[in-house]
């Protein structure tokens, strides 16, 4: 998992440069395993209801070939999209109601 504190971003736009270590990641079970670590470079747009992240993501794959099983490598490269929208309502329980405890407000992924 990739985690990019927004906290400190004031509005408007940041670019981001990121290397995720192969060891950080879980590749499931994919059929190829990183050769090399994961480039991301992502431009982050940053405004009241939320922030919109778009960039590339680069790496190199290790992969078997199907015929001769022979391993070799394959440069990959592909977009990367997200839309973070805030919560409406940033208290989510009225604190005054007794028996009840705040909960803990995530951004939530839109699709």
């Amino acid at each position: 998992m990739i985690e990019i504190s927004i906290a400190g971003f004031k509005k408007g736009e940041k670019r981001v440069e990121v290397e995720v270590l192969p060891g950080d990641l879980d590749m499931g079970d994919w059929d190829a395993e990183l050769a090399g670590p994961v480039n991301l470079v992502l431009d982050l747009y940053k405004n009241d209801k939320g922030v919109v992240i778009r960039g590339r993501a680069e790496s190199v794959l290790r992969l078997e070939c199907a015929r001769c099983l022979e391993k070799f490598e394959q440069e990959v490269s592909f977009p990367v999209e997200a839309v973070y929208r805030f919560a409406e309502n940033p208290v989510a329980v009225d604190p005054w109601e007794e028996g009840e405890a705040p909960r803990e407000i995530t951004p939530q992924t839109v699709t």
